[in-house]
């Protein structure tokens, strides 16, 4: 506790407040549910609590002249009725839901409290509303629902709140935890992040019971704090795009109001009439390239981008959710125009075909539009000047994208990632440099508009179909384009052990959803890595440490102590840099897992050799999500 209160006031945090309703005087009205308020006003019909009534219209003059309707939806009537309920017992009965959970809440938030301070943090208390945060806040403990009952206008009045704090503090974000009690935590988590305009590293989202454990709330804190320094290099980096594209969008804007009618015309006249271009598509074409140079002219931009260059992986956390980013979809969007883009080469609704368009060709037995894909590979110049009869096409098959596919070597020649108008899954697509065909121009526009047979899914950015093309004339390399992200695919991870008898046996009932990254090395080679949540780390460890070594296969029982006590796995879990190429994971003569990857560890399969000695044994499996 004393280290991390070091580690706390090392890194900045110091002041911290809680906000949550139950710090309020008193229920407003969303806080009494509609049955307790009918239940109550008949209990007041009756003659014998006329007293009752009596008691209300003293203290809330306006009673007797006020609609019901009114008087439920008006605080005074509420905070009146509130401060009055010890006298009365129709009263209490009317606040007694709200009182229980006040009580339960106030509870926890005052010893969530008290546990901050402990640790030498500043800790402040508001309600629905008090005194406005103060600006040098380093760390807000936030409710999900700023109402007892849990309704979707809580979460409005708790992002709104944050948002106000962060809009002024974007180079430098407060850490903000994210808590309830609700069912509704995790599936409203996004919403809440993105809607208050919150950095993914400065976030956490925890459930109320599982913050009220001491060893929870302190690794919370720990590694928001470890990565910090870290945090607000992204937030700077992203504060400055935000500024940096405003400017650039004015600079840019200017430079389109200078084009005059004339202007447009000799271009239209001079250029593109030989050219055979439409004056939209083209013009688009020049946007395209003076925006990204007045980006590229930002120098606020530059200098965030060089303080991401500290960060290293070497010590990069392990994620708080599973699956964020979808890398894929990033790289899909670097690799090709938007669809939108592509309506400037329709004509009256004909699609006009320009190099670097994928076709998609429908399956004559099932009628549907299959596997079968081209790339146009003539150049647009004699596609829209109609200098050739024919289109040279490069054929090629989707594929469904899995890790495996997800190869960093220069064969085959692919497209690594694209999706279809119809369908949600990313797929791939492996060309076949040995099979290209001219078809003539006409027949074509017929396959596409006149009998459907053929459809356009999609444009690849020029530079990427210029690789291709260049590769179909053996001209191999890589043509100065961004190197390809890696790609998160989610798996699920089961933990097993071996027992006395040397079969396996479930370390865990629940399963733990993770994510497996495949990148590169040194090499051209795919890497696949495993990456834990910091809940699921957090969850293995507490399995490990509640086993019993006694119960493990002899031979694997001290491979099983050496984890536990340099905490090597857990390691690499938290670190994210676990990999999962080869059966058996060692170091310094200790084997510490065996993999098994897409197979089957099975609750009383005999195992032998090595996997019999590992300290643990983990199945990771491949889910899809996409479909």
């Amino acid at each position: 506790m004393t280290d991390l209160a070091k580690f706390l006031d090392e890194k900045g945090i110091k002041k911290a407040i809680v906000i949550d309703d139950m710090f309020d005087q008193g229920p407003s009205q969303t806080d009494i549910i509609d049955d307790n308020w009918s239940i109550f006003f008949d209990e007041l019909n009756e003659p014998a609590n006329a007293s009752t009534e009596e008691l209300i219209s003293d203290n809330y003059h306006e009673y007797h002249n006020t609609d019901i309707d009114q008087l439920i939806r008006s605080q005074s009537f509420i905070t009146t009725l509130w401060n009055l309920r010890k006298q009365n017992p129709i009263l209490e009965r009317l606040f007694r839901e709200y009182e229980i959970t006040w009580n339960r809440e106030r509870e926890f938030l005052d010893g969530l409290v008290q546990a901050l301070s402990k640790l030498g943090v500043t800790c402040t208390k508001r309600g629905r509303v008090g005194e406005p945060i103060a600006s040098d806040t380093d760390l807000i403990f936030m409710d999900l629902f700023l109402d007892s009952q849990q309704l979707l206008d809580g979460i409005g009045s708790s992002t709104k709140l944050v948002r106000r704090l962060v809009q002024n503090r974007k180079k430098s974000p407060p850490l903000v935890v994210l808590m309830s009690r609700s069912s509704q935590l995790m599936s409203l988590r996004d919403k809440f992040r993105d809607e208050a305009g919150l950095l993914a590293s400065t976030y956490r989202v925890v459930a109320k019971d599982d913050l009220s454990r001491p060893t929870r709330l302190e690794a919370i804190l720990k590694r928001l704090a470890k990565f910090y320094d870290d945090s607000k290099q992204v937030a700077r980096f992203v504060h400055a795009w935000d500024k940096g594209l405003n400017r650039a969008r004015k600079a840019f804007v200017s430079d389109l109001r200078r084009l005059d009618l004339s202007d447009l015309g000799q271009i239209q006249d001079l250029l593109l009439e030989f050219e055979g271009q439409a004056l939209g598509e083209y013009i688009i074409d020049i946007a395209d390239r003076i925006l990204q140079h007045e980006v590229e002219g930002e120098s606020n931009i530059i200098e965030a981008a060089f303080g991401l260059n500290s960060i290293t992986s070497d010590k990069y956390a392990a994620p708080h959710l599973t699956g964020s980013p979808n890398l894929q979809e990033l790289v899909r969007r670097t690799m090709f125009l938007h669809n939108e883009r592509l309506k400037l080469s329709q004509i009256e609704g004909q699609v006009s075909l320009q190099f670097g368009d994928i076709l998609n060709w429908k399956d004559k037995e099932t009628g549907d539009f299959g596997n079968v894909v081209s790339l146009v590979i003539t150049p647009t110049c004699d596609l829209v000047r109609k200098d050739t009869g024919n289109v040279t096409l490069l054929f090629g098959t989707l594929n469904d994208l899995v890790p495996d596919s997800w190869s960093y070597k220069p064969g085959p020649v692919k497209t690594v990632v694209i999706k279809r108008d119809n369908e949600g899954q990313h797929k791939w697509i492996k060309w076949d440099l040995k099979n290209v065909k001219t078809v003539e121009t006409d027949e074509l526009g017929e396959l596409i508009w006149e009998r459907d047979e053929l459809k356009r899914i999609g444009r690849l950015r020029e530079i990427y179909a210029l690789e291709i093309q260049r590769k179909y004339l053996e001209h191999f390399g890589r043509m100065g384009q961004l190197a390809t992200l890696p790609a998160s695919f989610p798996v699920l991870v089961s933990l097993f052990y071996v027992d006395l008898e040397g079969k396996i046996s479930k370390l865990s009932e629940e399963d733990v959803k993770a994510v497996r990254y495949v990148g590169r090395g040194q090499k051209p080679e795919s890497v696949t890595r495993l990456v834990l949540t910091e809940e699921s780390c957090d969850a293995i460890e507490r399995d490990l440490m509640d086993l019993d070594y006694r119960k493990i296969y002899a031979a694997a029982q001290k491979n099983f102590r050496t984890a536990i006590s340099n905490r090597e796995l857990l390691r690499l879990f938290e670190s994210g840099q676990f990999r999962l190429s080869g059966k058996i994971y060692k170091k310094d003569k200790a084997i510490y897992a065996a993999i098994n990857l897409n197979g089957e560890y099975v609750e009383g399969m005999a195992v032998s050799g090595d996997e019999r000695k590992a300290a643990i044994l983990i199945n990771v499996k491949d889910i899809n999500t996409e479909n």
